[in-house]
């Protein structure tokens, strides 16, 4: 069998690990992988090394960007992209075309020309207000049902955030984590040597609400003097400048550290002491479940996706958007009772390996393009 994938992105981010695991997986079943994308990135160059074709077609996004292009330019180049897209599927015939994330819409329109069976993969919330698409939510609704066989969605909230009374091709495979032991030994989480160190994993931008973080440490930072603040992720030039004036502002520039793009979460992880997802909007949150996994208690925010993900008091704990004061006063109880956040970390863990399992999730994904597969051999999508 061959699918061909496209990609919203050849970056390093979370949905782009998410498809980069399930091509990895897909090849393993000895299925024939194609990726394509729009600007290259460092992502290309992963999918070479693992001997995947992969290439990038400067395919555009249907979200509003800082271009302001005007309607008919965004229309003929979305033409354009499915024009391009068409030629590879004409070259490359896959029995199956998947589009990872809402922003790329050519792929779809291009397997529907085709008449090949595609598979949507949706990571976003449709309900945050700082994602702006040039199509209204109703319009992209409808074409995203009329335009797939099978609609997977990362999260319960983001299936209802696009389809709040429901679609028969719409399902929901939360995202996995490798199921293994970690480095870190969580027995010893209230028995060793006192550190307060937080973790913060994500693109730094003003949704990932690290500036809600940084107010919140500011509360605390005197009763924890030797507290550190780890940010791991690059955002814009403009807003890391703003963070560092805030974090100076705030009196925590030995406290706030910027380390920048990761590929080992697990080195990264072993710095920290508490993970805090203070996003304003999630559709899921992955390093809930990666720092869940490492044994390491995890604070997020009522912000969307998780909430699926955590129960507040039992593996983790949950704090409203924006509330600083509240987060603040969390983490003094993390740092101030460790028998209480090592019993939620021991239960975080156990909550992962019962449900979010990559290897389980890949193989329920995967079982979805055999369907779409199976229904273009009997031409019922």
């Amino acid at each position: 069998m061959r699918v061909l994938y496209i990609a919203h992105s050849f970056s390093r981010g979370g949905a782009q690990k998410c498809l980069f695991d399930l091509v990895s997986k897909s090849k393993c079943k000895e299925i024939e992988c194609y990726v394509i994308g729009p600007e290259t990135g460092p992502g290309l160059n992963d999918y070479i090394n693992l001997s995947i074709h992969a290439a990038s077609l400067n395919l555009s996004s249907i979200f509003i960007t800082k271009a302001r292009l005007s309607k008919v330019r965004r229309c003929a180049k979305l033409l354009y992209d499915t024009y391009k897209i068409k030629r590879v599927i004409d070259k490359y015939k896959p029995d199956v075309v998947y589009t990872n994330t809402s922003t790329i819409m050519s792929g779809a329109l291009a397997a529907r020309i085709n008449k090949i069976p595609h598979i949507w993969h949706i990571h976003e919330n449709f309900n945050t207000f700082e994602l702006n698409y040039i199509l209204p939510k109703k319009l992209l609704s409808y074409l995203v049902e009329k335009l797939s066989t099978s609609i997977i969605f990362v999260s319960s909230l983001a299936r209802h955030s696009l389809f709040p009374e429901g679609s028969p091709k719409a399902i929901v495979i939360h995202n996995g984590v490798v199921i293994s032991t970690f480095k870190k030994n969580i027995q010893d989480f209230g028995k060793r040597e006192r550190t307060y160190n937080i973790g913060f994993f994500g693109t730094l931008a003003h949704r990932k609400g690290i500036d809600i973080l940084l107010t919140s440490v500011s509360l605390i930072y005197k009763k924890y003097p030797q507290m550190h603040v780890f940010l791991w992720g690059t955002g814009e030039q403009e807003y890391c400048e703003y963070l560092k004036s805030l974090a100076e502002s705030l009196e925590l520039s030995d406290c706030v550290m910027f380390r920048g793009y990761t590929s080992n979460m697990d080195d990264a992880l072993l710095e920290c002491d508490v993970v805090v997802v203070p996003s304003r909007a999630e559709s899921f949150s992955l390093v809930t479940v990666e720092a869940m996994m490492a044994g390491i208690p995890v604070v997020v925010s009522r912000c969307g996706g998780p909430e699926e993900i955590v129960d507040d008091r039992i593996d983790g704990r949950i704090v409203s958007v924006g509330d600083h004061e509240n987060l603040a006063e969390v983490l003094d109880e993390l740092f101030a009772n460790p028998d209480v956040a090592y019993e939620i970390a021991q239960k975080a863990v156990e909550k992962v390996k019962n449900h979010f399992s990559l290897d389980k999730k890949l193989e329920e994904i995967i079982n979805v393009i055999f369907n779409a597969s199976e229904m273009k051999s009997r031409k019922i999508y």
